[in-house]
C-alpha cells in the first residue's frame, strides 16, 4: 500500500511537472495613429510676384505693425499633452547687391512675438485633438530701414522663410 501511495505521488508530481512545462505566451503589438499636419497658408495676402509689396509702406517701419504674409497651422487628431517649438530660418530681403534686414511678427491672437532670422516660438497642446494657428507678418529692423534709404530700385526683392516644427 505504501508502495502504491508513493508510486501515485511520484506519478502525480510527474504529471504536474509536465503540465507546467508545456506553457507558452502570446503577445499583442499595436499602434494608434494620430494624423499630424503642419501647414502654411498665404490666404488673404494681397501682394505676389506679379504685384510686389511697396517696401516703403509705413507698416514696415521697425516700430510698425508689419504686413501680413501668411499663417501656419498645426493640427492633430489625438495624442497626449505635448510641447513644440517652431523655428524660423530666413535671409534678408535681397535684390542684386541690396539686402534689407527684417523680422517676423508671430501673432497668436493675444500676443505678437518678434522673431529674428533664426528665431523660435513655442506652443503646448493638451490631450486629444488639437489645432493651433499663428498669423505671420513682417517688418524691417532698424538696420533694414536704414538700408532701405540707399537700396537699389527693383521689383524683385525676395526672401524665403523656412518653418520647422520640433517636438520638445
Amino acid at each position: 500500500m505504501k508502495r502504491t501511495l508513493i508510486f501515485v505521488l511520484i506519478l502525480l508530481i510527474a504529471v504536474v511537472s509536465l503540465v507546467g512545462a508545456n506553457t507558452a505566451s502570446l503577445s499583442i503589438y499595436g499602434k494608434i495613429v494620430s494624423d499630424i499636419s503642419f501647414t502654411t497658408s498665404t490666404d488673404g495676402v494681397t501682394f505676389s510676384e506679379a504685384a510686389p509689396l511697396d517696401l516703403s509702406a509705413t507698416e514696415l517701419a521697425s516700430d510698425g505693425v508689419g504686413v501680413y504674409i501668411g499663417s501656419w497651422t498645426y493640427a492633430r487628431t489625438r495624442g497626449g499633452a505635448l510641447s513644440y517649438n517652431v523655428s524660423y530660418t530666413y535671409s534678408p530681403l535681397s535684390a542684386g547687391t541690396s539686402t534689407l534686414d527684417y523680422e517676423l511678427l508671430i501673432d497668436d491672437g493675444t500676443t505678437v512675438t518678434p522673431v529674428s532670422s533664426t528665431g523660435v516660438t513655442n506652443f503646448n497642446v493638451g490631450g486629444g485633438a488639437a489645432t493651433v494657428s499663428r498669423d505671420v507678418s513682417f517688418r524691417f529692423t532698424a538696420a533694414g530701414v536704414t538700408a532701405l534709404g540707399t537700396a537699389d530700385a527693383s521689383d524683385e526683392y525676395t526672401s524665403d522663410i523656412l518653418l520647422e516644427l520640433i517636438q520638445i
